[in-house]
């Protein structure tokens, strides 16, 4: 809470228990279908994520270190609210990957909503 006071953000973020990827996505696609998910994709096989128009709220998801497996990404490829995304053209820790994201997303955004 302290944090979000001090950044100046209206809300506290939300943070859930892990869960398996497809549960997630079918999660997803029953609540908010038309709201962009972006995935970094560190094969490099999607759009910077600073040029991507993703709306209002757009979600964002960093693979494990080590990145997504194949059959992951054959699940995500299935699901049309899926961006696969890029940060640049260096592969980086997933940690560093969400901090970079969040960033890139709330750049340039006005401060009176929620990510």
């Amino acid at each position: 809470i302290e944090a979000s006071e001090q950044s100046g953000r209206l809300c506290v973020p939300t943070v859930e228990e892990p869960k398996r990827l497809l549960e997630l996505l079918d999660e997803w696609q029953l609540a908010s279908p038309a709201r962009p998910l972006c995935v970094c994709d560190e094969r490099g096989g999607g759009a910077p994520l600073a040029s991507l128009p993703v709306g209002d709220r757009p979600g964002l998801l960093v693979g494990p270190e080590g990145g997504f497996s194949s059959r992951e990404f054959e699940q995500l490829q299935r699901f049309p609210f899926v961006r696969f995304v890029v940060l640049g053209p260096y592969i980086l820790r997933a940690e560093t990957a969400a901090l970079a994201a969040l960033a890139v997303i709330n750049c340039g955004r006005p401060t009176t909503g929620s990510l």
